[in-house]
């Protein structure tokens, strides 16, 4: 039998022999899909008045998923809405945990909702929320150097772009976080249910 050719360090297999930094993980996992599923309850009852604004907008279920290797840290994700397939566009509100970085809440639009909305993505800005367009929906770094703004007349032509407003909150301060994104969320929803002329 050939000895194994893995390479890692003897720091790395110490750390492979105690189970702790796993089973810490899987509490601290466990604790989040707990708190978004908190969460998802209070954004489904703040999204109402924004789903008679947009009928187009079918808002399914919240929908809470995970993986394991988001720039190769672990992550957990609550989508509501999450209308990704509308022929007008995207429009979906991400809540994001990333292992290691920070909990996150990102509106998502594209298409004719991007378009509808500026004057929305732009007051955010005025607020203090990380807003720009990218060409790929799983940017999750705030700030991020390589989203564009201002876009005074719409997305670029040309590519699948989105327009994202993105806040977040240290995982350090995990206390906090629901109230922050319960806050977030329903700033967004009461801007998002407004008319055209209170944007």
């Amino acid at each position: 039998m050939e000895p194994s050719k893995i390479a890692l360090s003897e720091a790395d297999w110490q750390q492979a022999a105690v189970p702790d930094l796993i089973l810490t993980k899987n509490r601290v996992i466990s604790g989040v899909y707990d708190l978004f599923g908190r969460l998802a309850g209070t954004y489904q009852a703040a999204f109402a008045p924004v789903a008679a604004r947009f009928p187009g907008v079918d808002a399914w279920t919240p929908k809470i998923s995970r993986g394991e290797k988001y720039r190769d840290m672990p992550w957990v994700m609550l989508d509501f809405p999450r209308c990704f397939a509308a022929a007008q566009g995207h429009f979906a509100i991400r809540t994001f945990f990333w292992w290691g970085h920070y909990f996150s809440i990102q509106l998502q639009l594209s298409g004719g909702y991007a378009q509808q909305l500026l004057p929305l993505l732009n007051r955010l800005q005025a607020k203090g929320w990380y807003v720009g367009c990218t060409d790929d929906p799983w940017d999750m770094e705030l700030p991020h150097a390589g989203w564009r703004w201002p876009v005074e007349s719409g997305l670029p032509d040309g590519g699948t772009w989105v327009a994202k407003a993105a806040k977040k909150i240290p995982i350090r301060e995990w206390v906090q976080v629901e109230t922050f994104m319960e806050e977030a969320y329903r700033e967004l929803a009461t801007m998002l249910a407004a008319g055209d002329d209170k944007l």
